[in-house]
C-alpha cells in the first residue's frame, strides 16, 4: 500500500475516509486493505496494553 494513500486519510491524529460510494465529489478512498491494516494495528496495540 502506498504511503500517499495513507496521507490522504490522515486528519490530524484521526484517520478519516470515504468507505462507500454515493456522495457527490467524494471518491472512495478508505479501502478494505486500509480497514484491515487499521484493525490489525489496533489489535496489536490492544494486546500490548493488556499484556502489560
Amino acid at each position: 500500500m502506498e504511503q500517499a494513500s495513507w496521507v490522504r486519510l490522515q486528519n490530524g491524529s484521526d484517520i478519516r475516509g470515504v468507505a462507500v460510494a454515493g456522495i457527490a465529489d467524494q471518491p472512495v478512498n478508505l479501502t478494505a486493505a486500509h480497514a484491515n491494516s487499521i484493525g490489525q494495528a489496533f489489535a496489536h496495540w490492544l494486546v500490548t496494553i493488556i499484556n502489560h
